[in-house]
């Protein structure tokens, strides 16, 4: 563009050169003509100036070059979707392309076109099975084409086929194609599917409320989902009526609850300074003295059970159990090969299956 506007300027000069001298020509033939007649021919040279002037400013601007790109963003999550908003300095309907991807992976996870409206742009995806971690949005400004995106044609005159026209510190060269970039980088914490399938008042005498709530939880959940789910349901308890305190068990299947009283996945304990023990030291919903205290390992679900062998582990657990009353001294154990002989015969499956089930989960189900 440089170089076409000074060429401009130069094929201009010699008619500027030419009007110079015809304007001292004509002062000097001035000499000797009346008044009235030199003021009328001041005035249309004036007219003529006005007009040239206008000329040179309607050239000028057409010539002239967008002001420098200048692009926000910010990224918040709703829920399971994000939304990325910002402002953007060019003109309504210009298209700005959002892509969405989890921190140091390239591939898009979501991605779409979005118009700026008033200098305005808001843009929302849903991420669906996106794991928790860190993610990156960036909004870019391009003037090329494919198959899904392709900016109005009025926009492209404005900054140039290949954007060439763009500039400012947000312009990145791709060969020889100007974008603008502008990113953003969100947390963000996948919400876990659960039930609370049981839930539990262990205060002696019904004098206050200690509670236990057992949850199953679907999708193989980290620490710091089962984190957020355990802020959740902390305040859904605070919401049913006050208490003393509050322990969240976590399970991965819902035979573990009746057959295992401790937990599969993880525990959270909402009570006074963080001891599940002391909840008969305090009045209900005296909450300013309660802590969390956390155990939430992060758990190996390569040993997690299948389905078919949770089956066989609750059918073994149900008969030890029934044993192990029947026994005459509690030092007594339960014969464990005929235990697993007798569940394999009423399953039909081997003695072996059973008995790699029932061993599978006694690692599994240890947390503490």
């Amino acid at each position: 563009m440089a170089s076409t506007d000074w060429n401009h300027l130069r094929r201009r000069r010699p008619m500027e050169t030419s009007s110079t001298h015809i304007s001292e020509s004509s002062r000097r033939s001035d000499r000797g003509v009346g008044l009235g007649a030199l003021a009328l021919r001041r005035v249309a040279c004036g007219r003529l100036g006005v007009v040239v002037i206008l000329l040179l400013c309607i050239v000028a601007s057409s010539c002239a070059m967008p002001e420098r790109l200048a692009m926000t963003a910010a990224a918040a999550i709703t829920g399971t979707e994000i939304v990325v908003s910002g402002t953007a300095n060019v003109p309504d309907d210009a298209l700005l392309l959002c892509e969405v991807r989890e921190e140091g992976n390239e591939a898009a996870i979501a991605q779409g076109a979005v118009a700026v409206k008033d200098g305005k742009y808001l843009y929302s995806a849903s991420l669906g099975d996106t794991r928790s971690g860190s993610l990156e949005a960036a909004i870019i400004f391009t003037m090329l084409s494919t198959e899904s995106f392709s900016q109005p044609e009025r926009i492209i005159e404005i900054y140039g086929t290949n954007g060439e026209k763009l500039r400012g510190g947000q312009i990145v060269d791709i060969g020889d194609t100007k974008i603008g970039l502008v990113t953003t980088t969100v947390a963000y914490v996948r919400p876990v599917a659960h039930q609370v399938l049981k839930k539990t008042d262990v205060s002696p005498l019904d004098a206050e409320r200690i509670l236990i709530w057992y949850v199953v939880v679907d999708g193989q959940p980290s620490p710091i989902e089962l984190s957020k789910l355990a802020d959740k349901l902390i305040a859904d308890c605070k919401d049913e009526a006050p208490f003393n305190a509050l322990s969240l068990r976590f399970y991965d299947y819902p035979q573990y609850i009746e057959q295992y009283c401790a937990y599969t996945v993880g525990k959270v304990d909402y009570a006074p300074w963080g001891d599940f023990a002391k909840g008969l030291m305090i009045k209900a919903g005296e909450y300013n003295v309660m802590r969390r205290s956390d155990h939430l390992p992060a758990k190996d679900w390569s040993g997690q059970l299948t389905p078919d062998e949770v089956e066989i582990w609750e059918a073994t657990a149900i008969e030890y159990s029934k044993r192990r009353d029947l026994l005459a001294s509690p030092a007594d154990e339960v014969d464990e090969e005929l235990l697993f002989a007798d569940v394999a015969r009423e399953l039909g499956r081997t003695v072996d299956q059973v008995k790699r089930s029932y061993l599978k989960f006694a690692s599994w189900g240890t947390t503490d």
